[in-house]
């Protein structure tokens, strides 16, 4: 229901769900070299589908299927970055809610940690220590958001090698701050989480590609599908 709520009016429903649980994603990014120069961000996201859309029957094997033939995809909830760049263009070429924040982030072998805070106070912090346990694949992804009244669909093409973590040594702090960050994760009730599955990589690569209208939205808050959808 917590995330339920935070999808209300998008069109979207959670896609990937254990029981009453519904799996979010925390993603933090330490980019080195991007067309609009070096930046951090942190990535909350729920992987989500259609509520007019196609459902398959395993959103599960979704996730090892190609990219450009899934249903599912992750739709952003908050989005801190730590440039005006980056947080000018996520807003304004995909409609991604980021916010410019102070964001400190270490990965160095087992140990793996990230901080965003607004400039005075702590506003989430992800730390702890792991061991790697096996090597897991690099895999493209979908993205969904809204921008000027659109339902975006958006791919996501990678490359690198990921290693799974122990997670139990990880634990999501959240302060009590007035940013769209801690809002959202205290309304999910991630305070004090640990995760179910931990990845890290050092050697990520990823092109972001145009958005494509999947869905026009109209003034009554109803959805339009466009001809773009018709493929999926």
């Amino acid at each position: 229901d917590r995330v339920r709520q935070q999808l209300e009016g998008t069109g979207l429903e959670p896609a990937l769900t254990l029981g009453q649980q519904t799996l979010v994603s925390l993603v933090m990014f330490d980019f080195v070299q991007t067309s609009i120069g070096p930046y951090r961000t942190l990535v909350l996201s729920v992987p989500v589908w259609r509520e007019s859309g196609f459902r398959p029957r395993s959103p599960w094997r979704e996730l090892f299927v190609a990219a450009d033939h899934r249903h599912m995809g992750f739709y952003t909830l908050c989005a801190p970055s730590n440039t005006l760049a980056s947080t000018t263009s996520g807003r304004e070429l995909w409609g991604l809610p980021k916010t410019l924040s102070r964001i400190d982030f270490m990965l160095d072998g087992a140990r793996m940690g990230c901080r965003v805070s607004n400039g005075v106070q702590p506003v989430a912090e992800f730390s702890g220590r792991g061991a790697r346990i096996a090597p897991a694949p690099c895999l493209d992804f979908n993205l969904f958001s809204i921008h000027q009244n659109r339902l975006l669909r958006t791919l996501i093409h990678t490359r690198g090698q990921f290693h799974c973590h122990n997670p139990l040594g990880f634990r999501l702090t959240v302060g009590d701050v007035q940013h769209p960050l801690a809002q959202t994760l205290n309304a999910l009730g991630l305070h004090g989480r640990r995760p179910v599955l931990l990845l890290g990589s050092t050697n990520f690569q990823g092109r972001m590609q145009e958005g494509v209208m999947v869905e026009q939205r109209e003034n009554s808050g109803r959805i339009r599908a466009s001809a773009a959808a018709a493929g999926w």
